[in-house]
């Protein structure tokens, strides 16, 4: 049709019911026209909107209940005109009574409604304007629809619909078009969140969302468009997904303490504990996390390297050593499980060269949350006592420094079984530094005390994210081309020192590489420049004489970046950006978090993820939050600063990640 001026078009009003309300049953009704009439108003659905933001996600927007319109006529005020009398009546009508009123097109085109008149005001204005009657007509059913032929338009006698009525991403999603009378074709199209994503007779969405389909009705008097109830895609069910959903329902971060244990910091040995499960049988009945087990000959006890160190057979954790593949098998955190009916357990460990601490779970809650310690030198004989009752249950110690495990002890005609491997395992590697490693600093005018490097930001963000298996491999000291203190080398060395002294994992079992916020380079970076670093190999090296070299500093990180790759060549990567210290968010910090961002660009990888922490659209670590998590030493996290902060930013950005976000 083409397109024509509201000239000649007509509202009437009728005070009778029709026998039906299709076109037809309309029609049949006798109508009265409103004359002197110069507008008549808005006819047709107005969907309201209903939005809900989720916690993970983008927000969502729903069509809510259909407004059909507001005809607001307005007319020369006429005593004497049939039309405007009905009009008035109805105004004053007092009861709920719905009026049909028809609206006729210039070309012959008419639509039908039921409608309440709530009001037909008359408006006396000055000397020179005419004396006007101003209506609200409030349609109140959805208009009919006739063409200018006189046949109605499309009426949908069954709804559209979608099958089946629940899916995630990747589903086929099937549609029946339903049914339409005085229609000649329909014609679908698939929406999902309000777009577009195809018009065939099923959809496979590639992203969660609300999905819906568009049917349109074409036939002599028109078209109408109808739509189906809405289908809600879910994410797509992965095991990074499925342990995240479990993680954020119960972990032991959040979850209350458990009860009816107590934990116990001993020095000697528990005598009436007398079965001993030690050495090399220790091996086949605990589940190690954080760590491969190997066993030192020497001592024979099991202990747990990080990926940064390479242990041996003969040599132990040598925590003062300078690291080298011979003597250094440092652990930053490592986990024992069991599953047992004793009362009281007892976990036998080394002494350690600097203090030490361990925590213990049962069934996935702490006992003590802040941990027991124990002084250099000293013996480690962390017990959990159960007050003599015996029940089946999960029993998990977090070790860290320099231990090992010795033995783990319970009274005779008790048993120590090995835990079943869980149906999802999300194994983790981390690179970087200090911060990775878990070290803190506490607030300014507080003691330093015992720390549990266990509640350091990478091993906080596992357990809150679900995280099976963490495995650090930081460095103090270290970052991108930084040396440590002792020759520790920086990020690139210590990619493949992680197979070595994890032998029971291929790269390829990696499921994600987190780094740390990037901080030691922040002095160099800074500063007057000049740094050098080569590659393990000895083939690539890179050298910048001249402060924020951008170029060669982004080239490193790109570098850095693709070995991992090639040595993870599965695993999702977390790149975050730069942990800015005391130094406050400068244009110098903010350039250094660019080049890494432009690093992870150029890799072209797309399971390679930036993380922003001083671009964030909310910065990580800001004058107005320091004071609570960074430590007096102005470098180090507090220990909120690890468990609030970081691990709960990296934790977020995870979850982001694996629902198909770039974290902001």
């Amino acid at each position: 049709m083409p397109s024509t001026t509201a000239a000649g078009s007509a509202i009437a009003i009728s005070t009778g019911t029709p026998a039906s309300f299709d076109a037809a049953g309309f029609a049949a009704l006798a109508y009265t026209e409103i004359g002197g009439i110069d507008k008549i108003g808005v006819i047709g659905p107005t969907f309201g909107k209903v939005e809900f933001q989720p916690l993970k996600g983008p927000k969502d927007k729903l069509k809510g209940a259909p407004d059909y319109g507001t005809l607001t006529p307005s007319m020369a005020y006429d005593e004497a005109d049939a039309g405007q009398a009905v009009l008035r009546v109805a105004a004053e009508d007092e009861t709920q009574r719905l009026y049909p009123v028809r609206v006729t097109y210039p070309n012959g085109s008419i639509r039908y409604a039921r409608a309440r008149v709530f009001a037909a005001t008359e408006n006396v204005d000055g000397a020179e304007s005419v004396l006007m009657t101003n209506a609200s007509i409030e349609i109140c059913t959805k208009p009919v629809k006739v063409s200018a032929s006189g046949t109605p338009a499309p009426a949908f006698t069954t709804p559209p619909s979608i099958s089946p009525s629940s899916g995630a991403v990747g589903t086929t999603f099937t549609a029946s078009n339903g049914a339409a009378s005085n229609s000649t074709a329909l014609t679908r199209r698939w929406l999902l969140n309000g777009s577009s994503i195809g018009t065939g007779a099923t959809v496979t969405p590639n992203a969660a969302g609300t999905l819906v389909l568009e049917v349109t009705a074409t036939g002599p008097g028109g078209s109408t468009v109808a739509n189906s109830a809405s289908v809600t895609v879910g994410s797509t069910s992965t095991k990074f997904t499925r342990t995240a959903a479990a993680a954020a329902t119960s972990n032991p971060e959040t979850a209350p303490l458990a009860t009816g244990a107590t934990q116990e910091m001993n020095t000697t040995t528990d005598s009436t504990l007398s079965q001993k499960i030690a050495g090399s049988a220790l091996l086949p009945i605990i589940t190690a996390t954080g760590g491969s087990p190997y066993l030192r000959t020497a001592n024979n006890g099991v202990y747990f390297p990080s990926g940064a160190y390479a242990g041996s057979s003969s040599n132990g954790n040598l925590g003062t050593a300078a690291p080298s593949y011979a003597t250094d098998a440092a652990s930053w955190g490592y986990e024992v499980e069991i599953y047992t009916n004793a009362p009281r357990i007892e976990f036998a460990q080394n002494a350690g060269v600097t203090t030490h601490g361990a925590r213990v779970q049962v069934d996935g809650r702490y006992v003590d949350k802040a941990g027991k310690f124990y002084p250099s030198g000293s013996a480690s004989f962390t017990v959990v006592d159960f007050a003599g009752v015996s029940a089946w249950r999960r029993i998990k110690l977090e070790g860290e420094f320099n231990t090992c495990l010795f033995s783990i002890n319970v009274a005779p005609g008790f048993e120590v079984q090995k835990v079943a491997a869980p149906a999802d395992r999300v194994l983790v590697a981390g690179f970087g530094n200090s911060l990775l490693e878990g070290v803190q600093s506490m607030p300014t005018g507080q003691t330093i005390g015992a720390i549990i490097q266990q509640a350091g930001f990478f091993k906080t963000a596992a357990r809150l994210a679900g995280w099976t298996d963490a495995r650090q491999a930081g460095v103090g000291g270290t970052d991108f081309f930084r040396v440590g203190t002792n020759g520790r080398l920086p990020i690139m060395h210590q990619i493949p020192r992680f197979l070595v002294v994890n032998p029971d994992i291929a790269g390829a079992d990696v499921d994600l590489v987190v780094f740390s916020t990037e901080t030691n380079d922040i002095s160099v970076w800074l500063g007057s420049g000049g740094w050098t670093v080569t590659s393990p190999d000895g083939n690539t090296t890179f050298t910048s004489s001249t402060a924020q070299d951008t170029a060669t500093y982004q080239a490193l990180v790109a570098y850095t970046l693709g070995r991992i790759r090639a040595t993870f060549p599965n695993a999702i990567i977390m790149v975050p950006g730069v942990w800015p210290q005391n130094l406050g968010i400068t244009s110098g910090i903010i350039a250094m978090e660019n080049a890494i961002k432009a690093a992870v660009a150029q890799l072209g990888d797309a399971k390679a993820i930036f993380v922003p922490v001083s671009t964030s659209t909310s910065p990580w670590l800001t004058d107005a939050n320091k004071a609570t998590y960074l430590g007096q030493d102005n470098l180090h996290p507090t220990p909120l600063g690890h468990a609030e902060l970081l691990g709960g930013k990296v934790n977020a950005a995870y979850r982001a990640i694996i629902a198909g976000q770039q974290p902001a």
